[in-house]
């Protein structure tokens, strides 16, 4: 199973990015592709590029191949990391602008580039990877089952969202409260990772496992390599007060906390309002 996560935190203060909506909601058709992230076309300077949508990162990454067809200049460089709390990594920062989807352009989104310089991962089937912020303070609608990706919100969506629950901001990465059993947890929202709804080992002894846990193959983020493992559990699996098909629970101990990768979202339409931080899983 070649699974990822794709999580960049900033060491510096990251800014909206700039929009110029043009009013009514832009809905885009999600790209096939054999991975479940959410890939979207967008327009820079007259042509498509492919981006993965992931809900985990404070800023962009880009690859080389983009920096390059756009003669992006550098603003500087930054530290970032991918939450596994191994050392930081040094990368290169540049501006995005000019970025069209649907009728809408957004201008000032901080990006990096792969710093490798290699395009590996996912920057090798995609141009760049960005987060929520990319769209300002617009609603966004993350619609796997049905294969869209919504920026902006109709009035009745807009008072659908005012009685949603609220979630924690990460750095940029919404955070929702998790009841898997009688264990109680705070899940991040990664839409960027290929993976169902991964657990540190530390959570299993307090759960139904079924059977022993085994090894379904090696993830990556854009800095590191590690191993994954699964096991089943016979408990229900609530997130946001939203019960999630339990198909198997991946073992990750290279982050502290859980995750929600875009496997475990096939199942259902998430609609962010990064404004109000609050959510609405239907």
């Amino acid at each position: 199973m070649n699974s990822a996560i794709y999580s960049l935190v900033l060491a510096l203060a990251v800014g909206h990015a700039g929009a110029q909506p043009k009013g009514s909601p832009d809905q885009l058709d999600l790209l096939p592709s054999k991975s479940p992230t959410p890939i979207f076309s967008a327009t820079i300077r007259g042509k498509q590029y492919r981006f993965v949508l992931d809900t985990a990162p404070s800023a962009g990454m880009v690859s080389s191949r983009l920096v390059k067809a756009l003669s992006l200049r550098p603003m500087g460089d930054a530290d970032a990391n991918d939450s596994s709390h191994n050392p930081n990594v040094k990368v290169r920062l540049y501006r995005l602008d000019g970025l069209q989807a649907g009728h809408s352009i957004y201008n000032n989104i901080l990006v990096s580039a792969d710093p490798s310089g290699q395009d590996s991962g996912p920057l090798s089937d995609v141009d760049g990877i960005l987060p929520l912020s990319t769209f300002g303070e617009r609603e966004v609608t993350i619609d796997l089952p049905g294969r869209h990706l919504v920026i902006g919100a109709d009035a009745h969506l807009k008072s659908k969202l005012a009685k949603s629950p609220t979630y924690d901001d990460n750095h940029g990465c919404p955070v929702l409260q998790m009841r898997l059993g009688g264990v109680r947890s705070a899940v991040r929202l990664d839409s960027g990772s290929e993976m169902g709804l991964s657990i540190p080992s530390s959570m299993l002894s307090k759960l139904h496992v079924i059977g022993t846990p085994k090894f379904v193959g090696k993830a990556r983020t854009m800095f590191r390599t590690f191993d994954i493992n699964q096991v089943k559990v016979s408990d229900e699996v609530r997130i946001g007060g939203v019960a999630f098909p339990n198909d198997g629970i991946l073992i990750n101990d290279i982050f502290p906390e859980p995750n929600l990768g875009s496997r475990a979202m096939l199942s259902h339409r998430f609609t962010f309002d990064q404004r109000n931080h609050r959510i609405l899983i239907e």
